[in-house]
């Protein structure tokens, strides 16, 4: 059982790694979302079923992934 924390720490290490090295924060900007709305009405409006079933899986995923976990 002790090499699950050295799992999770490599796991945070690797993340925090990869977030400055390809740095996703320049397309999390409002001003990047303002030049993106168009495209996104337009999907939405082309099929909206698939745009409100992926909109719903994104965040069933971005949910499920916020809950702590049961210490065992």
């Amino acid at each position: 059982m002790r090499a699950k924390p050295i799992v999770i720490g490599a796991l945070l290490a690797l993340g925090a790694i990869a977030w400055f090295v390809l740095d996703p924060g320049r397309f999390l900007t409002l001003d990047r979302l303002h030049e993106d709305q168009q495209w996104l009405i337009q999907r939405k409006d082309a099929d909206p079923i698939l745009f409100g079933a992926l909109f719903f899986a994104v965040y069933v995923l971005v949910t499920g992934a916020s809950l702590s976990a049961r210490p065992s």
